[in-house]
């Protein structure tokens, strides 16, 4: 699952479905789930999350930039799955349910890196490497 259908999310998508993965987009705006479609046809999209698909995903990433999109990866997700949190909330209060189910899940919330390389592989991937492989991998899917 994707959440968020701007251009980090739909390029997240587009890449997903490239390698032959089942792709569900979550955007409320259907204008951007319109546009996604007509690029990816077999990606699926919903403007929202549907209450009865607790546990329907191994792996949801964020990328929406809005903290109950969040909530709803949590929701979504198998037990053993990952969240991969790819938005910057600031300093904003990011309510989770993080109650019972949560810890039964066994559930992983991953933080992806914001504007820097850890330290072990940043004289590996200077900025030059990291923005031909990620142009290369976005090269003929951007939607």
């Amino acid at each position: 699952a994707v959440f968020g259908a701007g251009t980090v999310g739909s390029l997240t998508a587009a890449i997903l479905a490239n390698h032959r993965q089942d792709v569900t987009v979550f955007d409320p705006v259907e204008e951007r789930l319109a546009v996604l479609r007509r690029a990816f046809p077999g990606v699926r999209t919903a403007k929202s999350v549907d209450p009865a698909s607790a546990g329907s995903f191994d792996l949801a990433i964020e990328a929406s930039g809005s903290p109950a999109a969040l909530a709803d990866a949590l929701h979504v997700m198998r037990r053993g799955g990952a969240v991969v949190v790819g938005s910057l909330y600031g300093e904003a209060d990011v309510p989770l349910p993080l109650g019972l189910r949560f810890h039964r899940s066994e559930v992983c919330i991953r933080a992806s890196q914001v504007s820097h390389v850890a330290a072990p592989l940043a004289t590996r991937w200077p900025k030059a490497r990291r923005g031909g492989v990620a142009g290369g991998a976005a090269e003929g899917h951007m939607p």
